[in-house]
């Protein structure tokens, strides 16, 4: 053997404590540097992921804000719009094409009115009129978002994001990662060179017992019999793993309950969808009928019984319809992802729009925070609590205040009106299903609004309340987790 050999060899065997130091420090470097590795991989899959959802909400922004300009050839409003998202961080364009390629506005002026040649574009001009990733690498993401009018595709609009930025996160978080490897690394040392002597045999007691666990054998435990802090561990250890595993079948049994309950609330979407909708609007259409045929050819009282059963299923429809929408809040959610709550807001407005131009509203808002959320859902809150701050309003204009504000672990979301209130006492009644303040006669709807709000808000982890007084307006209010901290509501 040669002589460096042979004296790396004395001086791995001749020291156990040295053989546990010098083998910690080796394998936890070996997997700290897959830690860091693995770290840098899913945060530039996440980073990267967020840079193509940020082109293809601006797209599609575009593409919604731009429907109305194009068809009334407008290109000066088009550059408007263009260049109102000229400042949004890392873009390196933005443009609106015809459905043969010119463009009309372009965040480089002259470019507008040429016709893009490039195979990328040309591709597109072809393609379906689906959302579309042009392009992505290390340096640019491209993403295209259809103009439509109905079927008619009027063009394009697409958006170019530089990727400066998700390099220069991704060498931080390697940095960071590097860091704390090395950090990790010496408590390692550090520990192995304290605890190595007379614990090596106990720990790999305790070591085995746990790999025997991770592995499946849940009746394994750590048998040290040992009056020291040890010992007090092994005692821990295994009541630890007592109640893992009685929690792990009050687990089994709650999943199997949740299983069930599922394929009940399915069933029940089935029968309100198909089978109770499928009578109620042959009823209807015959009532309808009815009342066609035969109004005014019978007394005043048989007229108002047709239009009674008429009303009467047109309410059940709607009830049923709304009932469905309700239970699919947590079965037909979709995924909580970061969501910038401003263009939440601005859908909802948006949604809106006819209504609060109809009551000559005046909206104040502020800006709202970047959360994980269902953009979806958030948006159907926000517009649910908008609108009936819109229908139930006072003698004078509605007058509504959007606004966040900071609390912590979470952001609590408000929506001020100055409508005619809400007694105190049935600040909690309003959120139950099918619950009414007022009549139909009075203010249309089902009840089901503030429900499903609630039911949305709860799936997100967090709550939903109203501060109120008759006369005096209402303040509705709801918090959001700052980290995402989904709920169940499939029960």
């Amino acid at each position: 053997m040669p002589p460096i050999a042979a004296a790396l060899r004395r001086f791995w065997i001749g020291s156990l404590q040295r053989q546990l130091v010098l083998g910690i420090v080796l394998v936890h470097a070996l997997l700290m540097g897959i830690f860091v590795f693995e770290l840098v991989q899913r945060e530039q899959a996440f980073l990267q992921q967020q840079s193509r959802d940020q082109a293809a909400s601006l797209a599609r922004t575009l593409a919604t804000n731009s429907t109305v300009w194009v068809l009334a050839s407008d290109l000066a409003g088009l550059d408007e719009l263009i260049r109102s998202v000229d400042r949004y961080p890392d873009l390196r364009y933005a443009m609106l094409v015809d459905a043969e390629g010119r463009v009309l506005a372009h965040s480089r002026s002259d470019i507008a009115g040429q016709y893009l040649l490039d195979p990328v574009s040309q591709r597109l001009l072809n393609a379906p009129s689906e959302t579309q990733l042009l392009y992505k690498d290390g340096q640019l993401v491209d993403v295209a978002e259809p103009v439509l009018v109905g079927e008619e595709r009027l063009g394009w609009a697409r958006v170019g994001l530089g990727q400066d930025r998700v390099r220069e996160n991704l060498a931080q978080v390697a940095r960071h990662g590097l860091l704390f490897a090395a950090i990790a690394v010496l408590a390692g040392i550090l520990f192995a060179w304290f605890m190595a002597r007379g614990l090596t045999r106990d720990i790999s007691t305790l070591v085995h017992t746990a790999e025997g666990i991770r592995q499946g054998r849940r009746d394994q435990r750590a048998e040290l019999d040992r009056p020291d802090e040890l010992g007090q561990l092994a005692a821990d250890f295994n009541l630890m793993l007592d109640n893992l595993t009685e929690r792990e079948r009050r687990l089994q049994a709650k999943t199997e309950e949740l299983s069930r309950s599922n394929a009940e609330l399915e069933r029940f979407a089935y029968v309100a969808s198909h089978d109770l909708q499928e009578p109620l609007r042959m009823v209807g259409s015959y009532v309808q009928l009815l009342a066609r045929r035969y109004q005014g050819k019978l007394d005043a009282d048989a007229d108002d019984f047709i239009h009674y059963a008429v009303d009467g299923a047109t309410r059940m429809q709607q009830l049923i319809n709304d009932l469905l929408a309700y239970s699919r809040v947590g079965t037909r959610g979709g995924e909580i992802l970061p969501t910038d709550s401003n263009r939440v807001l601005d859908s909802a407005l948006f949604n809106l729009g006819h209504a609060i131009e109809a009551s000559g509203a005046r909206i104040e808002r502020e800006g709202l925070p970047t959360l994980p959320a269902d953009a979806s859902q958030l948006t159907q809150v926000l517009q649910n609590l908008i609108g009936n701050a819109l229908k139930f309003k006072g003698e004078t204009a509605p007058e509504i205040h959007i606004s966040a504000r900071d609390e912590g672990e979470f952001w609590r979301f408000s929506v001020r009106d100055n409508g005619i209130g809400i007694d105190p006492a049935q600040s909690e009644r309003v959120f139950q299903i099918f619950q009414r303040l007022h009549t139909r006669e009075e203010y249309p709807g089902t009840g089901i609004g503030l429900s499903i709000c609630k039911r949305i808000v709860e799936r997100h982890g967090g709550q939903i309340g109203v501060l109120s007084a008759p006369g005096a307006g209402a303040e509705f209010w709801f918090t959001l987790p700052k980290i995402a901290k989904q709920e169940h509501l499939d029960v």
